[in-house]
């Protein structure tokens, strides 16, 4: 059973039979005793310009603009769309990878027609994945969702702004999908490697377009391929 854990995540373990009796209880404090991380951002900071890497990796961010630190109900970085991003240079998963999963906990704010939000682009050699939301029409927005661009998986239905959502998506090798909210939308064949290199967090690669306008609570990047129970799981950790 997939827990996702981070250091410092307190498991506790109980009986399910209803005496609440606790099996385990302790802090993950080990790196071999988390997830297949590559990075992870809590957004608990609060303050100051580095967006910190919680998975042991040092995977930490650069904050660009003035995105406006989230303190209270929920931890988080507020993007204003216009200039406001995050860079990660040379990203290092510490193992070979060809696979991955990237998990994105975020609230957009606003759309316009057919305007792209990037939420996360990752690009290395002349190769990307990406996470970006579409404007529809009024208040609603698609998902889309690519490993081998042009060709990407997309959302038939529209979302409204304003909703706090979870979107996911994998990639073994041989085959991607996104969720939301841990219900699959599609998959798509493909056959790509997967490299590590720099990744953008509310702007597109180039840092001059796309950007975000919302709220981003958390980020997850393993680096293998999640099934549907697996999704599910990192989905109500993440909600």
């Amino acid at each position: 059973k997939l827990i996702p854990t981070s250091p410092g995540d307190q498991l506790t373990v109980i009986a399910a039979d209803g005496s609440r009796s606790v099996l385990v209880s302790k802090t993950i404090d080990d790196r071999d005793e988390i997830g297949d991380f590559v990075a992870h951002y809590t957004f608990a900071e609060g303050s100051g310009s580095t967006l910190v890497d919680q998975s042991g990796n040092d995977n930490d961010g650069t904050i660009e603009g003035d995105p406006d630190w989230l303190t209270e109900s929920d931890a988080g970085l507020k993007f204003d769309g216009t200039d406001d991003y995050v860079t990660i240079d040379n990203l290092d998963a510490g193992v070979d990878v060809d696979e991955f999963t990237i998990a994105v906990a975020y609230k957009q704010d606003a759309v316009a027609s057919d305007e792209v939000n990037q939420l996360v682009e990752h690009r290395y050699g002349g190769n990307e994945w990406f996470l970006e939301t579409r404007g529809g029409s009024g208040s609603t927005y698609q998902i889309e969702y690519a490993v081998e661009f042009p060709e990407q998986l997309t959302t038939g239905y529209s979302y409204n702004t304003g909703n706090r959502r979870v979107a996911v998506g994998t990639y073994d090798g041989s085959e991607y999908g996104l969720y939301m909210n841990s219900d699959k939308i599609g998959t798509k064949d493909a056959s790509r490697p997967i490299g590590m290199d720099d990744m953008k967090i509310a702007v597109d690669s180039d840092e001059s377009s796309q950007f975000y306008e919302g709220e981003i609570y958390e980020i997850r990047l393993y680096y293998s391929a999640f099934d549907d129970e697996e999704v599910e799981s990192i989905t109500k950790a993440m909600s």
